[in-house]
C-alpha cells in the first residue's frame, strides 16, 4: 500500500469516527458539570421538616334540651355534636379570628342557634362546651396550652427504664422468721416463696 493510501485511510477512518467521539466527549464533560455544580453551594439535599404552627377545637354540647348539633364555619360542616358528646378535633389557623354558627335541623331546615367568634393560640387547645338551653344558649371557652413542663427532680416522666429499673430497684422483700423463705430479684421483679422444707415440718411435732 502506497504512502497516499494510507493517509486517504487515516483521513477517512478518523472521519468516520471523529463526530460519534466528539458526542460522547461532550456528554463526558456535561455529566462531569453536573456533578460539580450539584456539588457547590450550601444546600444539604433534604432538609428537616418545618414545624408549622397549628391550633385545634373540639366542642362539647352541654346544650340540655338540644337535639344533634352542627357546628359549621366557613360554609361548610366542621363538626357535629349530640347532647353529652364531644365533636371530633378541628384544625384551624392560630391567632386568626374564626367565626362559627351553631345550627340544627328542625323539619329539614338547618336553624342558626347562635354565632360566635374564637381564637387559639399558636399548638393551644381549645374546648368549646355548649351550654344553657336551646332558649339561651352560649359558649363557655376552655383553653388548653402544649404540654411543656420541664423534668426536675421529683417530676419525671415516665419511661419503660424507669419502670424496669428504678421501679424495681424500690421494692425490697424482708423474711423476718418462721419457717421456709423468700427472695426478691430486682432485675426480673419477681418473688419468690419458699414453703417450710420438710425438716422444719418434723421440727414441730
Amino acid at each position: 500500500m502506497s504512502f497516499e493510501q494510507n493517509i486517504h485511510n487515516y483521513v477517512v477512518t478518523n472521519q468516520k469516527y471523529s463526530a460519534p467521539m466528539r458526542r460522547i466527549r461532550l456528554f463526558s464533560v456535561t455529566m462531569i458539570s453536573i456533578v460539580l455544580l450539584a456539588s457547590c453551594g450550601d444546600d444539604n439535599g433534604f432538609q428537616e421538616p418545618i414545624d408549622v404552627p397549628t391550633a385545634q377545637a373540639q366542642f362539647f354540647n352541654a346544650v340540655v334540651d338540644s337535639p344533634n348539633l352542627r357546628i359549621t364555619g366557613e360554609g361548610s360542616l366542621a363538626a357535629q355534636t349530640s347532647y353529652g358528646s364531644v365533636s371530633t378535633i378541628v384544625r384551624a389557623i392560630p391567632q386568626a379570628d374564626r367565626q362559627y354558627q351553631v345550627n340544627y335541623l328542625l323539619d329539614n331546615n338547618e336553624v342558626n342557634l347562635f354565632s360566635s367568634v374564637t381564637q387559639i393560640d399558636i399548638n393551644n387547645f381549645q374546648t368549646i362546651v355548649l351550654t344553657g338551653t336551646m332558649a339561651a344558649a352560649a359558649p363557655v371557652v376552655i383553653n388548653t396550652p402544649p404540654f411543656d413542663f420541664a423534668e426536675g427532680s421529683t417530676n419525671l416522666y415516665y419511661t419503660t427504664a424507669r419502670a424496669d429499673s428504678d421501679a424495681k430497684n424500690a421494692v425490697s422483700v424482708s423474711f423476718a422468721s418462721g419457717d421456709g423463705a423468700a427472695a426478691y430479684n430486682a432485675g426480673t421483679g419477681v418473688i419468690s416463696i419458699t414453703g417450710p422444707s420438710a425438716t422444719e415440718t418434723r421440727a414441730h411435732f
